[in-house]
């Protein structure tokens, strides 16, 4: 869970209308004014040897330059939200480059252009100028290069207004022609509406979720995103354990060996866990709350002497903890006791269980619909154009490279392993930031694991489930029970990664459904 220090929420929304003309109108009036000052400057000469300027216009040009370039700096923030600070999140490494070189030119162009004007002395007025223009060319080339691009793409908007339910009719012939000259015409009336794709990320759960719907119109796909939002904000609040008043952390806090009620959901809740994590033989165990702690996985990593592990091995485990079924008091459903100090963990289902609350609260609503939550994705319905959904595996050694491309339909694909998320306390030797409940120490090893199930609450227990288990005792279990997973390993000899997957993954995505190499596209 994301810890209290950390706690912020990012928006990113696409800019809206006036967003958008406010950003390119002050983007005009900076370039122009600036290009035309510095042209009259360096280029004109004046015909009075004496004048202070060299044009009549050039005070002007250089006034609206400086009154207009702090509201070109604020209305740069819209834009860092919508689009640079996407790209620096994004997986793919092209992306993150395009937003640090935009980031770094206006950063640059905006921090010069402050410094022509505190500079104390000529010398270092001249190297803020010309980096300055510099900088300023960058940018206007880099934002050009993206209006000229965003031109080309199909237009996210609908070609036009829906067709009236019922028109007057027209005569025979006059029909006649209108049905022979509309192939011709290009007429925007006669076209479908085409869905609108908007899209949104919000920091949830200690990492970037992505979310993107297709929708009739904005309006409809913004208030979705909303509705989605509020859900994963929701569950997050009810699992957290950095929240006192968070159900688990109300669990949490429960006095050793007094029962007490639980909610209908939270009774629900632990009765899933425990009957995964005894199919798992306990590989899956969220009672690992104390061995985090102890060995710091929510935090920079520590290695906990051979007292402090002994401490927390005996605090830690699920057959601990005692859910009785109809108890008879307060009309609860269930009653929780905990028999040692035990603390639940919700890291191996917490963002599953996010996304299947969303699912269940847009099922009576079509449109489609994808969640990214970085090592987690699930889906809703098929795109707009028909196809799946492109759904980009990282290599398991480099996070930031993806090595494998899925294509998804329905369900949710999640995918555990160690890579960078690993921690390597006092650079000592690396501790893995997923736990081996049956023996209290971390797992690290040169390998991913893949999951996919119709519940993304499934697919997060067993991605590390299986991951805790190691590619062979991983494959084997999910091999005899039918589930559809796949571990990507290192291939040194082929400088890649090695596919090992059961025949359920094999089924579920044929080769033509994925590929070798992948780019997180979408």
């Amino acid at each position: 869970m994301v810890s209290s220090d950390t706690r912020m929420r990012v928006m990113l929304g696409a800019m809206v209308w006036w967003e958008r003309w406010a950003f390119n109108a002050l983007h005009g009036v900076v370039a122009v004014t600036g290009a035309a000052y510095l042209y009259m400057k360096l280029a004109l000469v004046s015909d009075d040897p004496f004048a202070v300027v060299n044009h009549p216009w050039q005070p002007t040009m250089l006034s609206t330059h400086v009154i207009a370039a702090p509201f070109f700096v604020a209305c740069f923030g819209m834009l860092f939200r919508s689009h640079t600070l996407r790209k620096l999140l994004s997986p793919n490494a092209s992306n993150r480059r395009t937003g640090w070189t935009s980031l770094l030119s206006f950063a640059a162009m905006a921090i010069s252009g402050y410094l022509i004007q505190i500079a104390p002395t000529a010398a270092l007025i001249d190297a803020a100028i010309w980096t300055h223009v510099a900088a300023s060319l960058l940018f206007a080339v880099g934002y050009g290069a993206h209006l000229v691009v965003g031109w080309r793409a199909p237009a996210p908007e609908p070609a036009a207004p829906r067709r009236p339910a019922s028109r007057p009719a027209a005569p025979a012939a006059l029909g006649a022609l209108l049905a022979l000259a509309g192939p011709f015409s290009g007429s925007a009336e006669a076209q479908p509406a085409s869905p609108v794709r908007v899209e949104r990320t919000v920091l949830l759960m200690g990492a970037p979720a992505r979310f993107v719907t297709e929708a009739a119109d904005r309006a409809a796909g913004l208030a979705k995103l909303e509705r989605m939002v509020r859900v994963v904000e929701a569950t997050e609040a009810d699992l957290s354990t950095w929240r006192d008043d968070s159900a688990l952390s109300r669990l949490n806090r429960q006095p050793v060996g007094a029962p007490a009620s639980a909610a209908p959901a939270v009774c629900d809740l632990l009765g899933r866990l425990s009957a995964w994590h005894d199919a798992t033989g306990g590989a899956f165990d969220p009672a690992v709350g104390r061995l985090v702690d102890a060995w710091g996985l929510r935090g920079r990593g520590r290695r906990p002497d051979a007292a402090a592990l002994r401490s927390a091995a005996a605090r830690a485990g699920y057959h601990h903890l005692r859910v009785d079924r109809n108890p008879g008091f307060d009309r609860a459903p269930c009653a929780v006791t905990r028999r040692a100090a035990v603390t639940l963990d919700a890291g191996g289902f917490g963002k599953g269980e996010a996304l299947d609350r969303v699912r269940r609260a847009e099922a009576d609503r079509p449109d489609a619909w994808l969640i990214d939550f970085g090592g987690q994705v699930a889906v809703s319905g098929a795109r707009a154009d028909g196809g799946a959904w492109p759904v980009a595996v990282a290599h398991p050694a480099r996070r930031g490279e993806p090595a494998l491309e899925l294509r998804l339909d329905a369900g949710s694909l999640a995918t555990s392993g160690g890579s960078e998320r690993d921690l390597t306390p006092d650079g000592g030797a690396r501790i893995g930031h997923v736990l081996d409940p049956r023996t209290g120490r971390p797992v690290s090893r040169a390998a991913s694991v893949t999951v996919w199930r119709r519940s993304a609450f499934e697919a997060d227990v067993l991605s590390t489930a299986l991951y805790v288990m190691g590619p062979e005792d991983g494959l084997a279990w999910a091999r005899a029970r039918g589930v559809a997973a796949c571990f990507l390993l290192p291939d040194a000899a082929a400088g890649g990664v090695s596919l090992r997957a059961t025949p359920a993954f094999d089924a579920r995505f044929a080769p033509a459904g994925r590929g070798a190499e992948a780019a997180p596209a979408f």
